[in-house]
Order: structure tokens, then C-alpha cells, then sequence
């Protein structure tokens, strides 16, 4: 009789050489109607001979924190990838959840804590049959992104197709109804199902099609100098519901941004380019900066996350006098055992962490 543990046991054993990259119109939500469906990234943008030492480290602990919290829901992992990574990716998930799966047996005898391990299912996906067809409107964000950025070596990377696709997958993903995309230095301290269940929430009939919690810093507050300058009163970039978005957790409800008229007109290349004018401030976070301009446009296409589903460590404004006095205004989530999502973001926990010697990067 094969156990969850034997089916999980029976994935990852799986030769590399079986790895397949999948159409992502051949990926249908009726063919695991009971998984939890989540995205994430994994490309080697920097072209080294390996997955950075960092990143294949904060692969591990998200999923060692998804597996270790779960009651049992099935999950379906689509990773996004390239033909060049592909390989290195499934290999470093499938060495992870051996681990996990280990663990958890060994967890389960050694506590009283209930742990049931979930089946998973891993999808792979190109990144170019994302950007196939969608080449228009990716372009128009680089071109509104800030090229001074490039001034150090660490920011190339938002200028990698990668961090502008957020906004199209549901014309890509078009036989799937939801998913949930995930940064991979994240670590869970709940179960997964209560973030799934935060769809329930959102308000389909209004056109609300995507959950994102606030940037827990004043960084839209100090990308929008310009901006407050000349319209004293807004509330944009005020702590509260307009301080911004920051999308390492985002929920993507796809059918009903497919189904929304007025969304999709944002996707076009002029009305990209006027989104960015009027906010009087080029990109420097990829999709994240559009994503929280059009939230300020029109938020009733958003549904607020709470803070404690994306909390984010990030201490580095604490550390820019002009913003010390308001940071904790933007920065107080929720008392830490009340954390269900920890984002390791930026420089942190601590704001020492954020003091390097002058000239290394931070």
C-alpha cells in the first residue's frame, strides 16, 4: 500500500533526465481540483555555473516551512524556469523535499504535533512561453524603468524579463483559475490552507482579482517626492492602505482577471507609460511598482492582504535619516507569534544588519 510518504518519495526519486518543461495553456485546474496551487521562480539570471549558495538556502527553508506546517492539503508546484535552469531547479526542490519528508517522519515521532505530508505535484514552465505574445507590454515597462539602477551590478536583474510577468499570467495561465506566487525567502509559521483561504475574501463580483499586503516601509512614500510635491493631500504613500504593495506574496485569482475588462486595458503599452507619468517616477521593482501605481488608480481591483501574511524584515529606511521618525508608522505589522508569512527581505532583522562599511554593497 503506498503511503502520502511513498508517493512524495516516488516524485523525488525521479531521474533529471525526466524533467519536462509544460505549455502553461496545458495547465488545467480540473486535473487537481483539491491541490493549493503556488508559483515561484527559479532562473539563473546571472548565467553562473550554478544556483547562488543563498538561493538554493532560501528555497530550502520555505519549503521546509510549507511542508512542516501543512495538515495535509495537496500542493502543486509551478516553477518557472528556463531550458537552462531547469535541470538545477527540479534538482534542488527534489533534494529539499527528500530532506523535509525525512524530517517530518522523524518530527512526527519525536512530537505530538499532528504533521501530515502533503502529495506534491511539480509543474515546470518556461519563462519564454510567458513572454511569448506578451513582448509589448514588458517592453513598455522597461522602458519606464530606471536606468541609473544600473549603477550597481546587484540591480541588473530588474531588468531581466522575469520581474515584469506578474501582470500577464492570466492571459498565459488560461485554463487556471487561481494561484498563489511566492518570493523564495519566505518562511511560513501556519499552514498554507489559511493563505488559500484569503480568496475567499475577495470581492469577485467588484472586480477585486488580486491579494497583495502593504510595503512595510516608507518607500513609496519616498518615491512619490515629486508627486506629493505637487498634489499636497494625497494620501498616496501615507502609512495605511496606500503605502504600497509589496508582492512577495500575491494571489492571483486568473478567471477573473481574464474576465475583467477594465484590468486589462492597464496592460496596454500607453496606458503603462501614462500609469508611470502621472506618479512622476520610473521603476525600480519591477511589476511590484506598477502593481502598487494601479493600486492607487483604482484599488478596486485589489484585495488588501494583511500584513502578517507578507511580514517583511527589511530594515534598510530605518537607517535613512529623513524617514527614521516615520519608519515604525509603516513598519508595525503584528506582534511576532501572530507572523503567519516572514518576508527576509533587504537588510534585517536587525537594523545592524543594514550598517556595512562604506562601499560593500547592501
Amino acid at each position: 500500500m503506498l503511503t502520502e510518504a511513498t508517493i512524495i518519495l516516488l516524485f523525488i526519486n525521479l531521474s533529471i533526465s525526466d524533467v519536462i518543461l509544460t505549455k502553461p495553456e496545458d495547465i488545467h485546474s480540473k486535473d487537481l481540483p483539491e491541490h493549493i496551487v503556488l508559483g515561484m521562480m527559479i532562473i539563473n539570471i546571472r548565467k553562473e555555473p550554478t544556483i547562488s549558495s543563498k538561493f538554493k538556502a532560501d528555497i530550502d527553508m520555505m519549503m521546509e516551512s510549507i511542508l512542516s506546517w501543512s495538515s495535509g492539503t495537496p500542493l502543486h508546484f509551478i516553477v518557472i524556469t528556463d531550458g537552462r535552469s531547469v535541470r538545477e531547479a527540479e534538482k534542488v526542490l527534489r533534494d529539499t523535499i527528500s530532506k523535509c519528508v525525512s524530517l517530518g517522519v522523524i518530527r512526527k515521532r519525536r512530537t505530538k504535533r499532528k504533521f501530515r505530508i502533503p502529495k506534491v505535484k511539480m509543474t515546470f514552465v518556461d519563462i519564454k512561453d510567458i513572454t511569448d505574445g506578451n513582448e509589448e507590454f514588458i517592453n513598455a515597462m522597461k522602458s519606464n524603468t530606471d536606468k541609473g539602477i544600473l549603477s550597481s551590478k546587484y540591480n541588473e536583474k530588474y531588468f531581466h524579463d522575469l520581474f515584469y510577468l506578474g501582470p500577464v499570467y492570466h492571459n498565459k495561465f488560461i485554463n487556471l483559475e487561481k494561484f498563489i506566487f511566492l518570493d523564495v525567502d519566505l518562511i511560513f509559521q501556519t499552514d498554507i490552507k489559511k493563505l488559500e483561504n484569503q480568496f475567499s475574501k475577495f470581492d469577485l463580483p467588484g472586480g477585486s482579482c488580486i491579494g497583495a499586503g502593504p510595503d512595510l516601509s516608507p518607500h513609496y512614500l519616498h518615491k512619490l517626492k515629486e508627486y506629493r510635491k505637487e498634489n499636497p493631500g494625497t494620501v498616496f504613500g501615507d502609512p495605511g492602505r496606500f503605502q504600497g504593495f509589496n508582492t512577495g506574496v500575491t494571489l492571483y485569482h486568473l478567471e477573473c482577471l481574464r474576465n475583467n475588462a477594465v484590468y486589462n486595458e492597464y496592460l496596454q503599452p500607453d496606458k503603462v507609460s501614462s500609469l508611470i507619468r502621472k506618479f512622476k517616477f520610473k521603476i525600480t521593482l519591477g511589476d511590484q511598482d506598477w502593481f502598487t501605481l494601479l493600486g492607487f488608480e483604482d484599488p478596486s481591483l485589489f484585495h488588501p492582504l494583511g500584513c502578517e501574511y507578507n511580514a517583511q524584515t527589511s530594515m534598510q529606511y530605518l537607517t535613512i535619516k529623513e524617514y527614521k521618525e516615520v519608519f515604525h508608522k509603516y513598519n508595525y505589522c503584528v506582534m511576532p507569534h501572530e507572523m503567519m508569512v516572514q518576508h527576509r527581505n533587504g537588510c534585517g532583522p536587525k537594523v545592524e544588519n543594514c550598517q556595512k562599511p562604506e562601499g560593500e554593497e547592501k
